[in-house]
């Protein structure tokens, strides 16, 4: 949902589709948190090359 939309501002912004991201997770996230947010890009449409 909020990476979704955050795709859709950056396309808007960068005139241009995005597909391969880098997100940026809080240091105290842990392993299970940090798959979910990989799930949660991949369920965007992103491809997540780094977290």
């Amino acid at each position: 949902m909020v990476l979704t939309k955050m795709r859709e501002v950056a396309e808007k912004f960068l005139m241009s589709t995005v597909k391969n991201v880098v997100v940026n997770v809080p240091a105290y996230f842990n392993d299970s948190q940090r798959k979910a947010t990989i799930d949660a890009g991949t369920i965007a449409g992103l491809n997540v090359i780094r977290i």
